[in-house]
């Protein structure tokens, strides 16, 4: 199985889009994340804390999640943390507890606080700088507004298997 999804930072002023794949293989079980550069370890222990934390089983399986580094290489490492939830809900649909069929159409940004609870980031000039047309973003409830098509992050995370 493989799968991507679309993210974004805030950085030197402007929107920075990215794209973060995964695949899973008959390989030594386990979760490897790559191409975030110094927090590709932060990364992955941060997802399994909360995978932990809300009793997800996963599968033995290897999961592979990488940031795909052509399609753009500016990356700061006070955003990294951004990183946590596209990370997070591209490993829970790999291992299948996020029903969630199209997220190569979807954007994600935002981090885990450590009680579990997530906060999803939403800049004025995103809907702009992004050029959305059949993409959605994920966000917090609170953020979600008209003039995008947008997925609530609590909504998503609740249908949970």
């Amino acid at each position: 199985m493989h799968t991507y999804i679309k993210s974004y930072q805030f950085i030197q002023g402007r929107i920075q889009s990215y794209k973060i794949f995964s695949y899973s293989s008959r390989g030594v079980p386990g979760l490897e994340v790559v191409g975030f550069g110094t927090h590709n370890k932060h990364l992955k222990e941060k997802i399994v804390y909360i995978s932990k934390l809300k009793k997800i089983m996963i599968p033995n399986k290897k999961f592979t999640i990488c940031l795909d580094q052509t399609f753009n290489n500016v990356l700061v490492s006070k955003e990294a943390y951004n990183f946590e939830l596209p990370v997070s809900i591209l490993f829970w649909s790999m291992v299948g507890v996020v029903n969630f069929s199209n997220l190569n159409t979807c954007y994600a940004s935002g981090y885990y606080e450590m009680d579990g609870n997530v906060r999803t980031n939403y800049y004025p000039k995103l809907i702009e700088q992004l050029h959305l047309k059949n993409d959605s973003l994920i966000l917090n409830s609170d953020q979600l507004r008209e003039d995008f098509r947008g997925i609530s992050v609590e909504r998503l995370l609740t249908s949970m298997l």
